[in-house]
């Protein structure tokens, strides 16, 4: 019984690993995108031209 609880807590903390992993990478994104916010994306500079 101790062993299973033991790998419950460990996933558990494996678990919000990959949570805050996840959240990081998702501001990382987002502070990214603000940044270049201001210039026009060159893919999407054409298509106003049209």
């Amino acid at each position: 019984m101790p062993i299973l609880i033991v790998a419950l807590i460990a996933l558990t903390v494996f678990g919000v690993i990959g949570i805050l992993l996840v959240a990081a990478v998702i501001l990382e994104t987002r502070m990214k995108r603000a940044q270049e916010q201001p210039g026009l994306h060159p893919p999407l500079a054409h298509v106003g031209k049209h």
